[in-house]
């Protein structure tokens, strides 16, 4: 085992609510009656109980951004932990969202702050917060077929004897490869246990306090009789997570099968495990988390891709020459609702006659709602209602998007130059992604180069 301190990520976990039921969920999201919401006072305690860790802080569920606070928590985690990496936010507008997660939101290096995220329609509501604040993202729809092994397969039940036992928890993969975890019942050295602690209603963890998390092995004491209840260190049974089915102990199923409110108990999706003809060679031993992973290139299907792309569009045609074009969930509006912000999500301006192409990608896209997006001559206007550079207007000072533009900082507008043939990437979109990858791999060869150079030197000394 380790200690939380040398972990590279500890998890403050703000709901066990989740918009999934995931085979074998490690937070057993399904089988809980009652979900709880950490409150904002828990979430500032236990960002500063962190102050001083060196890895990064993530905000994670369930689905974290079903906590009522959650926009209020991802901005005191940013004033909190302002070093490190910056987000990399986006502003040109994405066909492909799993390969731009791939490229700009899947590195560990340096990230101070984290989101784990299946996406959903809280996600889409704050994906201009989330764009800016979090470097690193987790982010996984859970409808690919990385593989869930079962978690709630006690040891005693499968007659595993203390010496082998010991030596198998001292290795589990979970608390070695994954992190410790806050909840608002305390501190947690491993984020099963934590889970376990909620799942039974269990005594809480430790105090929630600056430097709980450098606390060694040998002092998570009684913190190790949720180990007594986890199967992550065994070698046992693995399912596709997207059956949303669990493994269960017929022990465990006794203290769960009269929880008539659970979403898997009251849609039969437990499995009870035949423990007496269990044969640990008839299953791998789990070294890593990499059965999790074993579809990660594609752990955002095109499906939950879609559920990003402009929910509702509100159009202002000021040519008279769309009117045979509409959009699904799209309607006409006037200058005088336009002016005083009387739509909901998108407000689409037509200045001039522009390709059904453009207005058909404008529908198929993804576009972060805090971007200011134009073509060169105004042609065209694209916004979200909800951008925070409105937040407290009431009304647009114009219609003119020279002077439109004015009410959004530079950082947050976007010239939109391939407008005409928005399927192709503009030259400077490609030589600025360039640009961007000989950066990283600078930095990537410094930091490694630097690390055999102080590797040597602890070597000498």
């Amino acid at each position: 085992m380790i200690s939380p301190a040398q972990m590279k990520i500890i998890q403050i976990e703000v709901t066990n609510a989740c918009i999934h039921h995931c085979s074998n969920c490690t937070r057993f999201c399904g089988l809980h009656e009652t979900t709880f919401m950490m409150n904002m006072k828990e979430f500032q305690n236990a960002v500063d109980s962190l102050h001083d860790y060196p890895g990064i802080v993530g905000i994670m569920g369930g689905e974290p951004t079903l906590n009522p606070h959650f926009a209020e928590m991802a901005e005191y985690l940013f004033h909190a932990r302002p070093e490190g990496k910056k987000a990399d936010p986006i502003r040109s507008p994405i066909r492909n969202f799993n390969e731009f997660h791939q490229r700009h939101w899947n590195s560990l290096q340096d990230a101070r702050r984290g989101l784990w995220s299946a996406l959903g329609k809280r996600y889409y509501e704050n994906l201009e917060l989330i764009s800016d604040i979090f470097p690193y993202q987790c982010l996984n729809d859970h409808k690919n077929v990385g593989l869930h092994q079962a978690l709630l397969l006690p040891r005693k039940e499968l007659g595993i004897e203390d010496k082998t036992w010991f030596a198998l928890r001292d290795k589990c993969w979970i608390q070695n490869e994954w992190s410790a975890s806050i909840t608002p019942k305390g501190a947690f050295f491993c984020e099963i246990a934590a889970a376990l602690d909620m799942l039974f209603d269990g005594p809480g963890g430790w105090p929630v306090e600056p430097g709980w998390w450098k606390r060694s092995p040998q002092e998570f004491g009684s913190q190790l009789q949720w180990c007594e209840y986890c199967s992550a260190a065994l070698a046992v049974p693995k399912i596709p997570g997207n059956l949303e089915r669990d493994i269960l102990s017929p022990g465990i199923w006794e203290k769960i099968r009269n929880r008539k409110k659970a979403w898997k108990v009251a849609n039969n999706r437990c499995t009870i495990f035949q423990t007496s003809a269990y044969q640990a060679a008839d299953y791998t031993l789990n070294y890593d988390g990499v059965p999790y992973l074993s579809a990660q290139d594609v752990r955002i299907s095109q499906d939950t891709g879609h559920t990003l792309f402009p929910n509702k569009i509100a159009i202002l045609d000021r040519t008279g020459k769309h009117h045979a074009f509409s959009f699904e969930n799209s309607r006409i509006i006037r200058e005088e609702e336009a002016l005083q912000l009387q739509f909901e999500d998108w407000l689409l301006i037509l200045n001039a006659q522009v390709p059904i192409r453009t207005l058909s990608f404008l529908h198929d896209a993804v576009f972060n709602p805090g971007i200011f997006y134009y073509s060169p001559g105004g042609e065209l206007i694209f916004f979200n209602r909800k951008a925070s550079s409105l937040k407290d207007k009431d009304v647009l000072p114009s219609l003119l998007w020279k002077k439109l533009r004015q009410s959004f900082p530079r950082r947050k507008q976007y010239c939109w130059k391939n407008w005409q043939t928005p399927e192709t990437e503009s030259f400077q979109e490609k030589w600025n992604q360039r640009i961007q990858a000989l950066i990283q791999r600078g930095k990537d060869s410094f930091r490694y180069r630097s690390g055999l150079l102080l590797k040597r030197i602890r070597r000498k000394s």
